[in-house]
């Protein structure tokens, strides 16, 4: 879920995307996100834009709202008039929340501390769910009725081939997964046979058991300064 909070006047500020949260409860993360300068599709016109669009990036701040809990989409390849596109539908017959409250709270809180005012995106309006993080599309799994790929992301009947990206994360994490993503690219990349040595993982037929991975230890070399050496330049 996003909400975003504006004001007249009002500067998020410089940083990262991305660079605090809080849970109003335990389920429930709300983060602050930074869209900064031209984020928004006026910024795409020739001429600067007047009118309330101006500088939308500079005084909106954007929460975006996740919470920990399993969701499902479908998805289907449909042939049109104007061509191929992918649709999405519920995967469960519950449907996913559209909005959810204790977010709702943070912003307006957000939005009395700067003076402004909260609003929902479009998709409220029309009550579809949105998410940011697309997960599990190409999990991995032990059976391949029910996975992708197998626990060493190898695809189930083509061991060769590899998936390590976040479709083979199994569900939802509740929190931004690109550490999630990359860990288990890390895992599944440790777990790979040195060029011309021994694969040390299981074939696909073989249960699955955890790997004794050994760690290439790495020597720190230090420098020593003479008295009369001169400290290294700093970087530009």
């Amino acid at each position: 879920m996003f909400v975003t909070v504006s004001a007249p006047g009002f500067d998020v500020g410089p940083g990262v995307g991305i660079g605090s949260g809080l849970r109003p409860q335990p389920d429930v993360l709300v983060q602050l996100c930074r869209l900064g300068l031209g984020s928004h599709p006026a910024a795409l016109l020739s001429r600067p834009t007047p009118g309330p669009w101006r500088d939308f990036g500079r005084r909106t701040a954007v929460l975006f709202a996740m919470e920990l809990g399993d969701s499902y989409l479908t998805s289907d390849y449909r042939k049109g008039l104007l061509g191929g596109r992918p649709t999405f539908r519920p995967g469960s017959p519950q449907r996913e929340p559209v909005r959810l409250q204790p977010a709702e709270a943070v912003a307006r809180r957000y939005a009395q501390d700067i003076g402004g005012r909260a609003r929902l995106l479009w998709n409220t309006a029309l009550r579809v769910p949105v998410t940011a993080h697309l997960l599990g599309g190409c999990a991995i799994g032990t059976d391949p009725a029910t996975s992708v790929a197998d626990l060493y992301h190898r695809v189930h009947g083509h061991p060769t081939l590899h998936i390590t990206d976040g479709s083979a994360v199994p569900g939802n994490v509740g929190v931004n997964p690109a550490l999630t993503v990359t860990a288990m690219a890390e895992r599944a990349f440790a777990a790979w046979p040195a060029a011309d040595q021994h694969d040390p993982r299981l074939s696909q037929h073989e249960p699955y058991h955890l790997l004794s991975l050994s760690r290439t230890s790495i020597t720190l070399c230090r420098t020593r300064l003479s008295p009369d050496s001169a400290p290294p330049a700093p970087s530009p």
